[in-house]
């Protein structure tokens, strides 16, 4: 199996915690370089109830803490209109000179991100990947993880995603 070879699947998941607002108001997801990332056509961000209770309460009143607890909670789905591979925290302009709107996207991301900001002030190399976001999809109830939120990466099919059921078998 070639390893930087990038495999499709439909859905790609991730923890994103406090980078949430980011997504939405940058309108792109970015994590550390992984050689093992496969390409996706959606990208459903898993929220934690701790790190985002507020927004949670806020678009579902009522939301229970105590049955979600640890859960992973979906509130929405995107298409992801682009993807890079490996973008240089130090040089994004290597990889992004064609895209001007990512590239301010990216340079904000990095600048919002204390321990990113600090690694590229000290001249500090590392690659990240990035999810360009649009056509935010949002879930009329809230759908969450049957087991306990995982920090990983976790792929679906859309047969896997319910559409009336809140929870999502997790793999």
């Amino acid at each position: 199996m070639n390893m930087n070879k990038i495999e499709f699947v439909d859905i790609v998941s991730k923890p994103v915690g406090i980078t949430y607002s980011r997504i939405q108001t940058l309108g792109i997801y970015c994590w550390q370089y992984e050689r093992t990332e496969r390409r996706a056509a959606f990208f459903l961000p898993r929220l934690s109830f701790n790190s985002n209770n507020e927004y949670l309460e806020n678009l579902y009143p009522g939301i229970s803490k105590k049955d979600l607890q640890g859960k992973g909670i979906f509130t929405s789905i995107w298409k992801i209109a682009k993807f890079y591979n490996k973008v240089s925290i130090l040089n994004p302009e290597e990889i992004l000179y064609n895209d001007f709107a990512t590239l301010s996207a990216f340079k904000c991301w990095v600048e919002n991100d204390l321990n990113l900001k600090r690694k590229k002030e000290k001249g500090e190399e590392l690659f990240l990947q990035i999810y360009v976001l649009e056509n935010e999809s949002r879930f009329a109830k809230f759908k969450y993880t049957e087991v306990k939120n995982p920090t990983a990466t976790i792929y679906y099919d859309w047969s896997e995603i319910p559409e009336e059921s809140e929870e999502i078998k997790s793999k």
